[in-house]
């Protein structure tokens, strides 16, 4: 018996399951096992004594499957997407107009059919960015609010954003890789060979940790850049309203302690930005 799963099911799970976590779950898991492995096989004073394979090494586990991810990622929007919606006239026309302007490098403009209150930019910038905005804001927002959020979008590609958020996430990583193969080397050269799969682990999830927190805190602040980049272009005061519009009316403990994990700004951080 065949449980058939329809093409429409797939998109949804898509766009609903939290890809990055689980993305980055694996990510560690093997690259536990890798160094393991590598322990195994050389012994970490060899590894140390060649600095090219763990440059290979590092670049291979981390740097080429997170550029490859980015670069694909508007190819992957465009097919996955569960379906194309057609927003306002003006809306789309100006978004290109304002990224002509702007010197943004920006190949796809698109409306998801996704009923989620939010947009993103993303891609490498080669060929180029990718903005997107879910269908669920235009049952929200007036046509100049749409326009701003696109604006606010468009500020991320041009300030080159997606790769700046990348090149942080391989910075932390590679700190993270050199740290837990010189402390696996210390563990070898002080005896305590019995520690070394616990002390792997510690440092693969205390990097994840860090790698969370430093990354959020330069999110939030390309968050509020993109902000003022609106703002500049005159659409701060329809980008604040929007703000309000999408934001949850009520906080409640759950919201303020979720938070704490939120990549964006608070919505009164924004407001003062854009006044």
């Amino acid at each position: 018996m065949f449980i058939r799963i329809s093409k429409r099911k797939i998109q949804k799970a898509f766009f609903s399951v939290p890809l990055v976590l689980i993305v980055s779950m694996l990510i560690y898991s093997l690259t536990l096992y890798l160094e393991l492995r590598i322990y195994t096989e050389l012994g970490i004073s060899r590894l140390l004594g060649n600095i090219w394979m763990m440059l290979l090494l590092f670049f291979v586990m981390f740097t080429l499957p997170l550029f490859v991810a980015l670069s694909l990622a508007p190819c992957v929007f465009v097919l996955m997407a569960p379906k194309m919606v057609n927003p306002p006239e003006n809306v789309k026309a100006s978004l290109r107009m304002m990224a002509k302007k702007s010197g943004a490098r920006i190949r796809w403009i698109n409306f998801i059919d996704y009923q989620v209150k939010n947009a993103l930019c993303t891609g490498m910038g080669w060929p180029g960015y990718g903005v997107f905005l879910f269908s669920g804001l235009m049952s929200k927002l007036s046509e100049e609010e749409l326009i701003a959020v696109g604006v606010h979008e468009v500020a991320h590609a041009r300030h080159n954003h997606p790769i700046k958020n990348l090149l942080n996430s391989v910075f932390i990583l590679g700190l993270a890789f050199f740290l837990t193969i010189l402390s696996l080397f210390l563990m070898e050269g002080l005896g305590y060979t019995t520690l070394i799969p616990a002390v792997a682990l510690i440092m693969l999830m205390s990097s994840l940790v860090l790698l969370f927190f430093i990354c959020r805190r330069f999110s939030r602040g390309r968050e509020l850049e993109a902000d003022i980049f609106a703002k500049k272009w005159g659409k701060g005061a329809a980008l604040a309203s929007a703000l309000r519009k999408i934001s949850p009316k009520k906080t409640t403990w759950f919201r303020r302690v979720m938070s704490i994990f939120d990549f964006h700004p608070t919505l009164k951080e924004r407001e003062r930005v854009l006044r």
